[in-house]
């Protein structure tokens, strides 16, 4: 038995993944099946995917309970830009985009491993409503092919945009959230640091230095 699927959410998580299904068919190997991603229209970036979980195991069906210890398979990733002094975000500021590199284009159905061609994730952040800082619901993405690059783009108001990257220094692996906070100075001198509180999930830490954004 090969079991896909996604866990009830106990909190918010983004609201516009996308896979792309296996192509399965009655006598058809499974380990050469694949969920891929999904690439965002006329651009070489791709969406967030769902959260999802996995399991194999010999099973009669019809004849005994079906039962599994389900394994999620996917990274997750969550992403805070706020002021150092916890105050309301520039007004200059349009909106805020995120990117992480290298991450695999495939899911293998048969072993929930990844694979595929490694190739880089999207997604924007959002304004709280207090103005305070800018955010996303949790991120699914299939694990990375060693470790990605986090790149954040700040768009003004004017049109400029001021950018900033870097490598993270692990690598993002199944059942593993990052929790990444940008602290801005005044225009963009910044300082990150990682946070992992989330049940459920392996916990990990990774501080970031933010040069002055030109």
């Amino acid at each position: 038995m090969i079991y896909w699927g996604t866990p009830q959410y106990k909190e918010p998580i983004y609201a516009y993944p996308a896979v792309k299904e296996a192509a399965l068919a009655i006598g058809e190997d499974m380990s050469k099946q694949a969920l891929g991603i999904y690439q965002i229209s006329a651009d070489t970036i791709y969406y967030p995917v769902y959260d999802l979980v996995y399991a194999v195991q010999p099973a009669k069906v019809g004849s005994e309970s079906l039962k599994a210890s389900l394994k999620r398979v996917v990274a997750g990733l969550k992403v805070t830009v706020k002021n150092k002094d916890n105050g309301v975000l520039s007004s200059s500021i349009d909106s805020v985009a995120v990117r992480i590199t290298n991450i695999y284009s495939e899911l293998n159905y048969y072993t929930g491993k990844p694979q595929g061609t490694p190739r880089t994730i999207a997604f924007p952040l959002v304004r709280s409503t207090d103005g305070t800082q800018m955010s996303n619901a949790t991120v699914m993405l299939f694990p990375s092919a060693g470790k990605p690059e986090f790149q954040l783009s700040i768009i003004l108001k004017n049109g400029a945009v001021k950018s900033f990257k870097q490598t993270l220094k692990s690598p993002l692996t199944a059942n593993t959230r990052l929790n990444l906070t940008l602290s801005l100075g005044d225009i963009f001198s910044d300082e990150s640091s990682g946070d992992f509180n989330v049940d459920n999930w392996n916990e990990e830490n990774e501080n970031i230095d933010v040069p002055t954004l030109n």
